[in-house]
């Protein structure tokens, strides 16, 4: 039986004996434990600040999805068409099933109403509830990039003296600019997908490099269910997943043979894989869906390759870099660049993995900020090795340069934290952006209910939402593209537009409006009223 390094990775080596006073205070559990609680509190505030979805398929892909399982169909829940066409995984909207039940239990005991900009009779409480478990999910992604950093570093620097402490003092400036900068805070408490993809795909780092530095079954059983759980979520981190097994082989073959994984070993990984995929099959056979195990995968695979990469719309190749700017401004992004190069090999398993997630959505056509969200946790890890492995290099050079550099990274992080915040830059990578808040969720998604109907109805072809503007292209999501959206408010080039649909959605105020011009409702909610054009009387 081979024995593992008597060495392993980790803060073994920055015992408080052995670390100086300086680092003991990032690596004491008091001040963990203080930045933990302070990263909830940071995602508490920004949910109840922001009581609206950052996207919509925030409700789309999993508040929809979770109410109709409690309620079911008739209780004003509305199935996408991805869910009704079985593309997408019941597994998540489970997840949040329970604790909107039990948020909506515990809203019916204590007399809560509903808050209108959720509507549809779906508790404050209840939906509270569910963004209450992301912040605890991305708790995991907080963790799992301390241990990352920690790892990543000491995996290079394991001969170096004082490693560990080195290594404990990167996880924590990591972790602070993932605690505090809105780029995380805000999306932390959103049910989106994208927040157990990030939460899956840095422990999949962390794994690899346990298994890298200590080839043992347990460990290598961590790599295959992590593998397997970041593929199943979001088959977009199949690149990263992809690589990490190429550096991981890569590293075994260069290893000596007492420090290679045994047939027992590699047998762990294939059955943490299983594992996991076990558990999607039973979701998938005996769930809601009840459809033959991971077809959905599959499903959503064919589509993407055959048009769901090009249906959506096709955006700048500079998109990413923009937004980028937008979020964290044109100096943190430089000096995050800066960083990154000076991180050098103590990060290169989270750098070439992040590389490639990031090269991955940058070659597909329809670019959307929280599609790379799950790869920007392991750019805090190498913003902290490379700050500290800059330390380094400053501290004998200029000590007082040194003892002061904490100040301005704080104050530099706090800065562009604060100018995230007030200006709402987050808010700008997504059409919701200057529609209101909270009323832009309800009106978007009375819009998208609107459109749901319409796709149900076999004499609609085209239709004119006059609604939220620049609402079409995710208008058209939710009609699987066999409908033409179109939204000329604000856009006077459209103009002529209107007389060209059988279909337009006004609110519901404009109601008398619209049938004063030779319009009849055919379909009417609270807020939004579906008018057909009356086809023209032919000339006598």
């Amino acid at each position: 039986m081979i024995q593992a390094p008597k060495n392993p990775v980790g803060p073994p080596a920055a015992s408080p004996a052995a670390v100086p006073k300086r680092a003991q205070i990032p690596s004491s559990r008091i001040a963990w434990r203080l930045l933990f609680a302070l990263a909830v509190i940071v995602r508490m505030v920004a949910m109840v600040r922001e009581p609206a979805y950052l996207h919509p398929d925030a409700t789309w892909q999993a508040i929809e999805p979770a109410h109709h399982l409690l309620h079911g169909p008739l209780a004003h829940s509305a199935l996408p068409w991805e869910f009704q066409q079985g593309l997408r995984s019941w597994m998540w909207p489970m997840v949040i099933a329970l604790p909107m039940w039990l948020g909506e239990q515990l809203s019916s005991l204590a007399g809560v109403t509903d808050i209108p900009a959720w509507s549809a009779n779906r508790s404050a409480l209840g939906i509270y509830s569910v963004r209450t478990l992301c912040i605890a999910i991305d708790m995991l992604t907080l963790w799992g990039l301390r241990c990352a950093t920690i790892t990543s570093w000491s995996f290079q620097a394991i001969r170096e003296p004082k490693s560990g402490a080195a290594a404990l003092r990167a996880a924590w400036w990591a972790c602070l600019v993932f605690v505090f900068h809105p780029i995380f805070s805000i999306p932390g408490s959103q049910p989106l997908i994208d927040i157990p993809a990030a939460a899956a795909l840095t422990w999949l780092l962390v794994a690899s490099l346990r298994a890298a530095s200590a080839p043992t079954t347990m460990n290598l059983a961590g790599v295959g269910a992590m593998m397997a759980a970041a593929v199943v979520i979001r088959v977009q981190l199949a690149p990263s997943v992809l690589t990490a097994a190429l550096m991981l082989g890569l590293h075994y073959t260069r290893s000596a043979p007492d420090l290679r994984p045994t047939p027992k070993m590699i047998g762990g990984a294939i059955a943490g894989a299983c594992t996991f995929l076990a558990l999607t099959a039973a979701v998938d056979a005996w769930g809601p869906a009840s459809d033959v195990p991971l077809a959905w995968w599959w499903r959503y695979l064919e589509f993407n390759f055959h048009q769901g990469t090009h249906a959506f719309g096709t955006m700048p190749r500079s998109r990413y870099l923009e937004h980028a700017i937008l979020v964290c401004g044109p100096v943190p992004l430089l000096i995050t660049c800066v960083l990154v190069g000076i991180a050098g090999r103590r990060a290169r398993w989270l750098v070439v993995a992040a590389s490639a997630f990031f090269l991955f959505h940058q070659l597909l056509p329809y670019r959307v900020w929280r599609f790379i969200h799950p790869g920007l946790p392991l750019v805090c890890g190498v913003i902290g090795i490379g700050y500290v492995r800059l330390l380094q290099w400053i501290r004998p050079r200029s000590p007082r340069l040194a003892r002061s550099s904490p100040l301005l990274f704080a104050a530099g992080l706090a800065l562009s934290s604060a100018e995230a915040w007030s200006s709402g830059s987050l808010w700008q990578t997504t059409w919701l952006y200057n529609q209101g808040g909270a009323k832009a969720v309800s009106s978007s998604r009375e819009l998208n209910m609107a459109l749901l109907w319409c796709a149900g109805d076999h004499e609609t072809k085209r239709v004119v939402q006059w609604l939220l503007p620049g609402a079409a292209s995710p208008g058209q999501a939710f009609v699987g593209h066999d409908i033409p959206v179109l939204s000329p408010l604000g856009r006077p080039e459209l103009a002529p537009v209107p007389r060209s649909g059988d279909r337009w959605i006004v609110p519901s105020t404009q109601a008398v409006a619209a049938g004063g011009m030779g319009m009849t409702v055919v379909h009417k909610t609270q807020d939004v009223a579906i008018f057909a054009v009356l086809p023209r009387r032919a000339p006598k």
